[in-house]
């Protein structure tokens, strides 16, 4: 059975990245940083299976001060995906 990513939520099929301690370390920072309380999730734990390219958006700081501006514009609490809504949705 697939696991689940711990930022998107969806099953991992491709692109799988295994994060270990030191990486673990990375997602908290992170995840403080957006302050979308997913580092309680993150604690404590010694292996965490993520899509790669989540991993690299939600830990780019590029991304991350795109987000909180975002996030701040529409006035909504930060997700793990903070993405805009596009006008033709």
């Amino acid at each position: 059975m697939a696991e689940k990513c711990s930022l998107c939520e969806d099953y991992v099929v491709t692109d799988k990245c295994g994060v270990g301690e030191k990486g673990i370390d990375g997602l908290i920072k992170a995840s403080i940083v957006r302050k979308d309380g997913k580092h309680e999730l993150f604690r404590g734990q010694k292996k965490i299976v993520l899509h790669a390219s989540c991993r690299k958006k939600y830990t780019r700081p590029q991304s991350i001060t795109r987000d909180l501006k975002i996030a701040v514009l529409d006035g909504q609490p930060l997700t793990s995906s903070s993405t805009p809504c596009l006008r033709s949705s």
